[in-house]
């Protein structure tokens, strides 16, 4: 009941891009869940290894939406009733930043943990910036996937 009260007191045009975000969060959770990445690996623009974005330019506009996008993305994905880890948050931040004309590249990394598995970890990228996910980056090894389109 909290959180509904909270939502309804959101203003008008908040409230619209959190149920954007619930949209297209529970569309990327069922893509990557529910079917092969090669069949829906286009739908996201990736950045190949080290790129750092810097060649993209980027208003300070345009950079202050993407990360107020992204912060309504992460609240409504710790919210979500199913499980929306790094993946789904930023193919749909992505997407709703493609909507509005800003830029953006999804970023795939791996790492060693402490018992020598490998962990893989997906964050998005607004110009040189991390604006979703990008938490412990510097641990981070980016890489393209395999096979996929970058542009």
């Amino acid at each position: 009941m909290k959180t509904l009260l909270a939502f309804v007191r959101l203003p008008p045009a908040t409230r619209a891009q959190a149920i954007e975000a619930s949209a297209s969060l529970l569309f990327a959770r069922a893509l990557v869940a529910g079917v092969p990445m090669r069949r829906w690996r286009e739908r996201v623009v990736t950045a190949p290894p080290g790129a750092t974005g810097s060649d993209t330019e980027i208003s300070e506009d345009a950079l202050h939406r993407a990360r107020g996008l992204c912060r309504i993305v992460r609240k409504v994905a710790r919210r979500a009733p199913f499980r929306a880890v790094c993946l789904p948050q930023a193919m749909a931040a992505q997407w709703m930043l493609r909507r509005r004309g800003i830029p953006s590249h999804v970023v795939f990394g791996a790492r060693r943990s402490g018992d020598a598995a490998t962990e893989f970890h997906a964050w998005l990228q607004v110009g040189a910036e991390m604006v979703l996910g990008g938490k412990e980056q510097a641990t981070w090894h980016p890489f393209a996937p395999q096979g996929a389109s970058l542009r």
